[in-house]
């Protein structure tokens, strides 16, 4: 298949060499000093396909040997720079010649495949540690590993390696529960599942925790406890395809969390491996490459030790759909199909409201409560129906924007940022957990502590330099002249400390067009290009308001013209949603709960998981040399339509859904901002008059000159693009320092000849 996304893909990031016209063209082997001729078509060659030859980690590679006509397998002889591994390769029940190749140094290493005549091949495999990192830069410090409370053991150094472990459990036909399954005494109720691919087995699981890339993680897929898995002999109950199920919140934590509990049904029962890690929980993991950085490196794992994956697919509510929106941005092709619930489309969209509700919730009741009697008007002003969304915000994330507090980072108070008296201490904020992504605040912002210790702080890309909170109210006289100029005299902002100053605050130079490049502020470009299931439990009461969805959904129609790999399923019961689609645990998990009971697989009428994989299937069938976004709306199923449901009966009439659960905006667009909310660096421009014409009462004059003191260098010009917008570059490679480096092409094989 050559259309362009496959194309892509192999000069971005899946296959080591994949192409034979590819191969056939290159003159050098990229990202390795080493020059020489590629092997002609039909010749010897090497192909590495559990990752990229130069994005290899934890020692070993799956590894296929292709053979010429008239070349037999034992004349061949495989080395690792000069290491005989030889005995590795074998021809599987399938035909191929694979192998894993383990005992990879960290760094470069030279493969070669030679037979007794003739010529053969190398290429250059690049192995990174275990403990990581492959591209995400210098891991953040201090670390407190955990691997003892998550049954590993002590860990073996300091970046939490430690032995994995495996255990049984299996579904009773009776509890309908999960049980310890003890080989040597079967118990009497294994109930039995059918797969998707229509195989029936006893619904026995094995799950394996292991610590990757200094996080625990945990894989659970269907098993048959005489087995013993192999890459070309994967689990017979397995159907090959991988649920990654992301966690929710949002913190900056320096610890080794647990993974999730990995056993979901609704995947598990229909032949899916479930993939679970600390990392990736948004809660415990808020940089969002690292989580990337996790789903690669345990999908090589799984490619070495269990088989090749045909499909993978995302599920996650709140910081879990955070997770999959900028992976699919920033790493394009790890995930095929993203299934989001109460859902935001990034991390700094959403930190811009919690910015904004800080401030405001001071403003409203701390300094002008008497201008506002009515909660109505401040709700104007927040962009939703009430002020529950604006509470609830601080409440649970104000203290993200303090990098003094030290329950954000998971570490003992004494290790962690003040500015009197531990200067040095770990900053307990968003923007410093990402400073290998983001790098320092320049010079010439600088505060005094910055000063003190000669570096800044992370960089911050969030800004309120020109924003009119309250203009669309204004405009609609839901609120008065004097609300709307009080509010911006004295709303100020919260500086790099996390304290509030009058001014308002400033991106920090270069940051938002860092935020934009690096795909921290999601990208339609990318998301084009993967099919989306978004689940919605109706709520404009807490955090999770529905407006999000459409927010996503603005920034596809502004870049495709519509957003037809979108669709959405939206029910009455806030974050669930309805038990018509919400068939997994993973909305529970995704916000960090105990989980939720398993609704039975008869109610699940809708489910998205099953649903999303015909999708995928569908669009991999096409072998059409199409773009990949017209092969997505091609292929969707009937049953991938907008739909809600309305007293349990699902309704797929817009008007009727829109008037069942109408959605609201935020206060950056209230602000006069578009509803992609994207614009994250407005340009300026003057304060005009005219721009407030048919509010009544009128500006007065001296209201004028009070709004022509806040904003002295002008207001926001909505009608232009943000002055640091530009399209993300994928694949970025931080090992170099902040802003990242594009990967060069993919290593591909060398001709070899005696």
């Amino acid at each position: 298949m050559r259309n362009s996304l496959l194309r892509a893909a192999l000069a971005l990031m899946l296959t080591a060499c994949g192409d034979s016209s590819r191969l056939a063209s290159e003159a050098t082997t990229p990202g390795s000093n080493m020059p020489g001729t590629v092997p002609p078509v039909g010749a010897l060659t090497l192909k590495v396909l559990s990752n990229r030859a130069d994005l290899l980690s934890s020692g070993d590679a799956l590894v296929e040997i292709v053979l010429p006509a008239g070349v037999e397998l034992p004349t061949v002889k495989v080395d690792v720079d000069g290491r005989d591994v030889t005995p590795s390769f074998a021809r599987r029940a399938d035909g191929r010649i694979l192998g894993v190749v383990a005992g990879l140094v960290v760094g470069e290493s030279q493969l070669r495949a030679r037979p007794a005549n003739g010529s053969g091949a190398a290429i250059t495999l690049t192995n990174h540690p275990r403990g990581g990192p492959v591209f995400s830069g210098p891991q953040i410090q201090p670390w407190i590993c955990d691997t003892a409370t998550n049954g590993l053991g002590a860990p073996l150094d300091a970046q939490c390696n430690a032995p994995s472990t495996f255990t049984l459990m299996y579904r009773s036909a009776t509890t309908q529960q999960f049980a310890s399954y003890n080989p040597a005494s079967p118990p009497r109720d294994v109930a039995n599942t059918t797969t998707d691919a229509g195989k029936t087995v006893p619904y026995i699981v094995r799950v394996e925790t292991g610590s990757m890339n200094r996080s625990i993680y945990k894989l659970a897929v269907l098993f048959d406890p005489t087995e013993t898995p192999a890459p070309w002999s994967p689990p017979k109950g397995w159907n090959g395809k991988l649920e990654l199920l992301l966690g929710g919140g949002t913190a900056p934590h320096h610890f080794q969390d647990p993974a999730p509990n990995p056993l979901e049904d609704n995947a598990l029962r229909n032949g899916f491996m479930v993939m679970t890690s600390g990392h990736n929980v948004h809660g415990s993991n808020s940089n969002d490459n690292v989580s990337a950085e996790m789903v690669m490196m345990i999908k090589e794992h799984i490619a070495e030790q269990y088989g090749p994956i045909a499909q993978t697919i995302s599920i996650g509510c709140s910081g879990g759909a955070v997770q999959q929106y900028l992976i699919a941005t920033q790493y394009p092709g790890l995930i095929d199909g993203l299934i989001p619930t109460c859902s935001y489309p990034d991390l700094y969209t959403p930190a811009g409201e919690v910015f904004a509700c800080v401030l405001m919730n001071r403003y409203f009741n701390q300094l002008s409560p008497q201008l506002w009697p009515l909660t109505t008007q401040q709700a104007e002003v927040m962009g939703h129906s009430n002020t529950g969304p604006c509470f609830a915000w601080q409440q649970l994330f104000g203290a993200r924007l303090d990098p003094k507090v030290a329950a954000g980072c998971k570490l003992p108070a004494d290790q962690v940022y003040h500015p009197d008296t531990n200067p040095t201490g770990a900053r307990c904020s968003l923007p410093d957990y990402m400073v290998s992504i983001m790098g320092r605040r320049d010079p010439s912002v600088w505060g005094p502590v910055e000063k003190r210790l000669g570096r800044g702080f992370a960089n911050r890309p969030i800004s309120s330099v020109g924003l009119q909170y309250g203009l669309k109210a204004l405009k609609a006289n839901r609120i008065l002249a004097e609300q709307f100029v009080d509010l911006n005299e004295k709303i100020g902002g919260i500086d790099i400390d996390g304290v509030f100053v009058p001014e308002r605050s400033q991106a920090d130079p270069g940051s938002a067009a860092f935020a934009h490049r690096g795909g921290l502020i999601s990208d339609a470009r990318q998301l084009a290009k993967v099919p989306i299931i978004e689940l919605r439990g109706h709520d404009d009461a807490e955090i999770h308001t529905d407006d999000w969805t459409y927010v996503l959904r603005a920034r596809l129609d502004r870049h495709l013209g519509h957003h037809d790999n979108m669709i959405v399923f939206t029910g009455a019961i806030p974050l669930i949603g309805d038990a018509a689609f919400a068939c997994s645990t993973g909305l529970s998990a995704g916000l960090g709960a105990q989980p939720l009971p398993n609704t039975p697989a008869e109610a699940c009428t809708h489910n998205p998981l099953l649903l999303m994989s015909r999708w995928l299937a569908a669009i991999k069938a096409d072998a059409s040399s199409e773009p990949i976004e017209k092969k997505i709306v091609r292929n969707k199923p009937a049953a991938a339509v907008d739909t809600c449901f309305i007293n349990g009966a699902p309704v797929t009439n817009p008007t009727a859904c829109s008037a069942a659960y109408p959605y609201y905006s935020n206060p950056v667009v209230q602000a006069g901002g578009p509803f992609t909310n994207d614009n994250f660096e407005c340009q300026l421009k003057p304060l005009d008059r005219a721009d407030y014409a048919g509010i009544t009462p009128a500006l007065s004059d001296a209201q004028f000159a009070r709004l022509q003191a806040v904003f002295k260098t002008g207001v926001c010009d909505f009608t232009k693009p943000s002055a640091s917008d530009q399209p993300s570059v994928p694949w970025l490679n931080y090992t170099k320092g902040p802003g990242g480096l594009p990967l060069p092409a993919a290593p591909v094989p060398r001709l070899v000849r005696e």
